[in-house]
């Protein structure tokens, strides 16, 4: 969950998504801390599930000072579907079939990622997910292991620390 969500703000930030995107989509797992990772049909078949994550999802943006903007929430869901669908081809080597992004219209750099997704560690992911969650000033320790994956240049706002 950690690596699938520093994916979505590492491809946000480099197609110049505001600050609040950015946050959004870093958090956007937020609800599967306390109800565990349920896949959306699942979510959907089952009464009450995706109301809960929903709030829960929405608490957590608030928190963090995110703005529950609708046109954000929708290009939350649509780098979330792209991901997915880059992991299922590069993790599993599985096209996407119908829920592919391409109608989305997201910005990919050569119509795909820059480079093949290839599974990391629960604490590399832990690591990469907190350096992003400092960097956007959403937590104030700086994490105790260094990033391990150098992603450009560091400014002042989100947009521009890659």
């Amino acid at each position: 969950v950690a690596q699938h969500s520093c994916l979505i703000f590492d491809s946000m930030v480099e197609n110049g998504e505001s600050d609040n995107v950015c946050k959004m989509g870093l958090l956007h797992e937020a609800d599967e801390v306390p109800i565990g990772d349920i896949t959306s049909p699942v979510k959907r078949a089952i009464p009450g599930i995706a109301g809960i994550a929903k709030t829960i999802r929405n608490t957590t943006y608030k928190y963090y000072g995110c703005q529950l903007i609708q046109e954000d929430l929708a290009k939350v869901c649509a780098y979330d579907r792209a991901i997915m669908c880059d992991e299922a081809y590069d993790l599993i080597d599985m096209e996407c079939g119908s829920w592919a992004p391409i109608e989305d219209g997201l910005k990919r750099p050569n119509g795909r990622r820059r480079k093949k997704i290839r599974p990391c560690s629960y604490k590399r992911s832990e690591t990469e997910f907190l350096t992003r969650a400092w960097l956007c000033g959403m937590i104030d320790e700086k994490p105790k292991v260094p990033m391990l994956v150098k992603l450009g240049r560091m400014a002042d706002s989100v947009r521009d620390l890659f």
